[in-house]
């Protein structure tokens, strides 16, 4: 008798059938996962897009701040980056999101950071400035109070000099 009379073509028919199944399956498979990681970047794109806008917004306020206001506000504005890229990859639904959220972050952080780094700077060099102005102009007012009392007035003549000597070494450096 003949292999297919035992069930040979038969079993050959599954076996064929099954490795077609599994193809397809992996297919599918391959498929879902290109889809699932297509969902994970799009969320953590759009989470990236929510955070820079608020950073964006954070950023042009503390940029509002002058002279000594901005280098006090500058632990604040560093905090406030940093919560809210954290706040924003915290939301998203899985690891593989949050991964890709987190590999671009902090480059977005440090970038928001540096910007106002160089703000801090110029507003502290300028409130400086201006307290150095203002002890000079207060010495002027004292010396003028103090008209009668030579002692006093070359007191206050010594404070506005060293604060004019000051802002002179700070001209310097600019």
């Amino acid at each position: 008798a003949p292999a297919s009379a035992f069930g040979a073509d038969t079993g050959a028919a599954l076996q064929n059938a099954g490795a077609s199944l599994r193809q397809d399956v992996e297919q599918l498979n391959t498929t879902l996962l290109a889809s699932q990681g297509l969902q994970n970047e799009t969320m953590a794109n759009d989470a990236r897009n929510t955070a820079v806008l608020a950073a964006s917004k954070r950023l042009a306020d503390y940029k509002a701040l002058q002279g000594q206001n901005a280098v006090a506000g500058f632990g604040q504005y560093q905090t406030d980056i940093q919560k809210i890229f954290s706040d924003a990859g915290g939301v998203l639904p899985n690891p593989a999101a949050q991964r890709m959220f987190h590999q671009v972050a902090g480059r977005y952080v440090a970038n928001y950071l540096e910007n106002a780094v160089g703000h801090r700077v110029t507003e502290d060099k300028s409130g400086q400035k201006q307290s150095q102005v203002a002890t000079i102009e207060t010495a002027a007012q004292a010396a003028v109070q103090f008209r009668n009392d030579p002692d006093k007035v070359d007191k206050q003549m010594a404070v506005a000099t060293n604060a004019a000597i000051h802002l002179s070494e700070m001209a310097g450096e600019d």
